[in-house]
């Protein structure tokens, strides 16, 4: 994976504070917050009644294949996550879900240090501590999609959606047996690799694992060119996995492929999937 560059990512949004600011699920500490980590968060039964939310997202942004100095306050690839946050917030209305994100101690992967694994790994026990067995849906990105698949295999997790994901051929899979996992990457990134995530996603069903891998054509790593398909596509992903919505049509049934199915039925063409309104 080569290091993302702060030209693919956008400038800061109008927002009232970053999601790294706070590392997720500190206990006591959100009851003063609107959300973790600067996040929205729905009403519901945790709003002001004490008892924790019915689902929690968490992002985990982009990094650098290494990297030991920290992310600095304003991250863009952290940044870049914003409005996917606020994209699952609007398609979550009307239910307890509560949004967080990861926050890395590193920049960097790091090789076999794994540090952006280990930080959410953290995050997953502390949501645990906070509030019990309550499912979690990850949305990573780039570096952040690498961490999100190899933390799947945490108790709390359902569900993985990653975003032009980093998947080196020789990463894990069966800790996704079991998990609903859906793969988005462009064919026109030049940063990670979009037939890795179809292999992924292959690899994975194989173990066990619910999947489906989505091209998104003419966009780029940084998902700037089709934003609003990014964020839509993703909220209505995290809606239905969680089971606030339907699932398209398409990804639907490509989660129901047997373990042995491989090819093209598995990979699907978002322009060939949805109309021309729905695609742009």
């Amino acid at each position: 994976m080569r290091t993302e560059r702060a030209q693919d990512s956008e400038p800061p949004p109008r927002t009232a504070a970053a999601p790294e600011e706070a590392p997720p699920g500190r206990p006591g500490q959100d009851a003063a917050r609107p959300g973790l980590d600067g996040l929205p968060r729905q009403g519901g039964r945790g709003a002001g009644g004490g008892d924790g939310p019915e689902a929690v997202v968490m992002l985990l942004h982009g990094g650098r294949e290494a990297g030991l100095e920290a992310p600095p306050p304003w991250n863009l690839p952290g940044l870049r996550m914003r409005p996917f946050g606020r994209s699952i917030a609007r398609a979550t209305r009307g239910h307890d879900v509560r949004l967080t994100a990861v926050r890395y101690t590193h920049r960097g992967w790091n090789g076999t240090r794994e540090d952006p694994l280990r930080d959410a790994r953290r995050a997953l026990d502390a949501v645990a501590e906070a509030y019990g067995e309550v499912p979690v849906i990850l949305v990573g990105h780039s570096m952040g999609g690498r961490a999100a698949l190899r933390a799947a295999g945490h108790p709390l997790v359902r569900g993985v959606v990653g975003l032009a994901p980093w998947c080196p051929p020789g990463d894990p899979v069966t800790q996704l047996a079991g998990r609903s996992v859906v793969l988005l990457h462009t064919d026109r990134d030049h940063t990670t690799s979009p037939l890795a995530s179809q292999t992924t996603a292959t690899r994975a069903r194989r173990a066990g694992a619910r999947t489906c891998s989505v091209t998104i054509r003419g966009s780029d790593h940084a998902m700037l060119r089709r934003a609003p398909v990014w964020h839509r596509l993703t909220a209505d992903l995290v809606t239905g996995l969680l089971g606030h919505g339907p699932l398209p049509p398409a990804v639907d049934a490509a989660l129901r492929l047997p373990p042995g199915t491989s090819g093209p039925e598995g990979n699907l063409d978002l322009d060939r999937i949805t109309g021309p309104h729905d695609a742009r």
